[in-house]
């Protein structure tokens, strides 16, 4: 079932390009993170999460109960949450509910999310949206049950910027300005 969300916040995008999980520890990445990889990758996806009023969260949350409902594969099961805050919760500010959207890219070169600009125009290739810019995106709801598991996926398909954020520098602080003579 395809739906859209309007003006809403980007947070993390990564769809750019595929990317994966990486568990390998790095200096800037202790704990391992997400890695650029080819759209062909077995393990690529492009991902994202969006922060939206409450009302739009719970139309959402409507929405992902009837795409399940209406589906004959999983429609027989009961639906996989229990209450809003498991479908999208408030972030951590509380200033709005999140989801996260994620696309598998499924080893398919022409799988990524289209991007256009406010002006309807389409994005070059190689544009990078970022954190907090205010965009449209169309998403696909997509439920699903595998291997006695079952959820409802937030696939993005398009996204369209309507207010690009400055991408914002990640600053360190200089260890040395204890010694820094004056």
């Amino acid at each position: 079932m395809d739906y859209r969300l309007t003006n809403v916040k980007a947070l993390w995008p990564k769809i750019d390009r595929a990317y994966k999980f990486d568990p390998t520890p790095t200096e800037h990445r202790p704990k391992g993170g997400s890695v650029e990889c080819d759209a062909t990758d077995p393990d690529g996806v492009y991902e994202m999460h969006v922060v939206m009023t409450d009302q739009q969260g719970k139309d959402l949350a409507n929405t992902m109960r009837k795409a399940w409902k209406e589906d004959e594969k999983v429609n027989k099961k009961p639906f996989p949450y229990t209450d809003i805050e498991q479908i999208v919760p408030f972030n951590e500010d509380n200033t709005g509910r999140i989801a996260k959207l994620k696309k598998k890219t499924y080893q398919d070169a022409k799988s990524k999310p289209r991007q256009y600009m406010k002006d309807g125009s389409k994005a070059a290739d190689d544009f990078q949206l970022t954190t907090n810019s205010t965009i449209h995106v169309m998403l696909k709801i997509y439920p699903w049950s595998f291997a006695g598991k079952t959820g409802v996926q937030l696939r993005p398909e398009g996204v369209m910027v309507v207010e690009l954020a400055e991408r914002e520098q990640q600053e360190q602080s200089n260890p040395f300005n204890d010694l820094v003579e004056a």
